[in-house]
């Protein structure tokens, strides 16, 4: 009889077209088998999940771990990042590599390839960010040579022009005709330049730079009118496309209109904005902590978005956690108030537990739904399926066992390098227990276990096919 080295006994096995009981056998990375509950074999391991959920893990498709932006970098590095992601479920990240004045892109990616293979304790790939798009010719040089490497993604920015992210409607144009020659996606930061960065400074030459003003400085016709812009280009030039942390009602509406013309352009939401509205910013403390951009909406924003991961219309999840700690944005808001904050927050360790919490237990979305937009379709959208979000023979043993009535307090205690969490308080019913990468056990019944380093990076392989199963 095969011996293997772990046995899932017991589980409610959990993917995108239903759920049944069974144990899952792993040999080295890889899942050797599924079989039948009560299945017969041995295992250097076995861990008995009866009365918990066995889900693919997660793949988060949005986050800046040691990312320096607007004069701040996290304290948070590579290895607490991701610590921090598994203690959430989280089995591998798409982080972004942002290109350094007058170097080259892949200069980046390769810099943080070997660093995040040194430090990181769950796998990775990263999206591409230019800076420089004077010359188009290098930049379309580049993303051929990032395609090869197996990083499939691009992000643009229609906003941050004193960041130097920002993209003119013309350099998107190539960087979309681009990629759609090869085959990647292009993820977009949809928000109006003009319009969006001149009303922060109007307000502020007011006097109007408490938090409380900061969704007023970004009103929801600022995403909509570059979403528009931005799937308008997408239809003209065919290309993968999505919309990053998508916050609004209108925005949900505008790319499901295209959704529905049969165009590959997708929603991507955050949950934060599933939880949490723009109230927040009267409240002392927290109201600049949780200055992030786009900003917290209203109730009716919160409960369009949800709507749209129910109807198929917001199909990815992603964090979008920037770790930047209580000081430095208090320090900035206390030189120029919402102006001086940077931008971001916290927020891989929860994504999972709150949206099983507020989505599942709730009614809003099916357990399979939840895993779909969690962990399907992220892999199938950057070239990662079957080997990531799925549970099937052959792909790898990434894993997360989730007791559905483990209580939690969320909060700073639970991370490391963390002073704050837009959670900090809120309890979940439904937490993992166990987070397995590649068939290594890095959160242990809830204590981890994994060391700098277990990480790897996975190319993306992109397949069209897959893109048209996205829902």
């Amino acid at each position: 009889m095969e011996e293997f080295d772990l046995i899932i006994r017991n589980g409610l096995i959990v993917g995108s077209h239903g759920c049944y009981a069974g144990d899952i056998a792993v040999s080295g990375e890889q899942i050797a088998g599924i079989f039948k509950a009560g299945f017969i074999g041995k295992a250097h391991r076995e861990i008995d999940a009866t009365g918990s959920l066995v889900l693919p893990g997660v793949i988060d498709t949005h986050t800046h771990i040691e990312e320096p932006f607007q004069g701040l970098t996290p304290l948070e590095d590579w290895t607490a990042g991701s610590r921090n992601a598994a203690i959430g479920g989280v089995t591998t990240t798409l982080n972004f590599s942002i290109q350094d004045p007058g170097k080259n892109l892949m200069d980046k990616i390769r810099e943080h390839f070997e660093r995040a293979g040194s430090l990181s304790c769950i796998d990775f790939n990263f999206h591409g960010v230019f800076t420089d798009y004077k010359d188009l010719g290098s930049v379309r040089k580049e993303i051929a040579e990032m395609m090869r490497f197996g990083v499939p993604s691009l992000k643009v920015f229609t906003i941050y022009s004193a960041d130097g992210l920002y993209a003119d409607d013309w350099s998107m144009y190539n960087v979309m005709m681009e990629m759609k020659k090869h085959g990647g996606f292009v993820g977009v930061h949809a928000e109006n330049m003009s319009i969006g960065e001149q009303m922060q400074q109007s307000l502020a030459s007011s006097g109007k730079i408490h938090s409380r003003y900061w969704p007023m400085a970004k009103p929801n016709f600022i995403e909509a009118e570059a979403i528009s812009r931005v799937a308008m280009l997408a239809q003209e030039t065919g290309v993968n496309a999505y919309v990053v942390h998508t916050s609004t009602r209108e925005g949900v509406e505008i790319l499901s209109s295209y959704r529905r013309k049969g165009l590959p352009i997708f929603c991507e939401t955050c949950p934060h904005f599933l939880f949490f509205t723009d109230d927040i910013y009267e409240k002392p403390g927290i109201g600049v902590w949780q200055i992030i951009s786009p900003p917290l909406r209203k109730e009716a924003d919160k409960e369009r978005l949800w709507q749209g991961i129910n109807r198929n219309e917001v199909s990815i999840i992603g964090s979008d956690h920037n770790a930047y700690q209580k000081g430095p944005k208090e320090k900035g808001y206390a030189e120029k108030g919402f102006m001086g904050v940077s931008n971001g927050g916290p927020g891989i360790l929860e994504g999972l537990s709150a949206m099983y919490t507020g989505g599942v237990r709730t009614g809003r979305i099916t357990l399979e739904r939840l895993t779909q937009i969690t962990s399907e379709n992220p892999a199938k959208m950057f070239g990662l399926y079957p080997r990531k979000g799925v549970l099937a023979p052959g792909s790898d043993a990434d894993i997360v066992i989730f007791d559905p009535e483990k209580k939690q307090i969320l909060g700073q205690h639970l991370y490391e390098s963390m002073d704050w969490t837009v959670y900090e308080g809120m309890e979940v019913c439904g937490f993992p227990t166990h987070t397995i990468v590649r068939g290594k056990i890095l959160v242990d019944d809830g204590d981890f276990s994994g060391n700098a380093g277990d990480g790897k990076f996975i190319p993306g392989k992109m397949d069209q096919n897959l893109v048209r199963t996205i829902v």
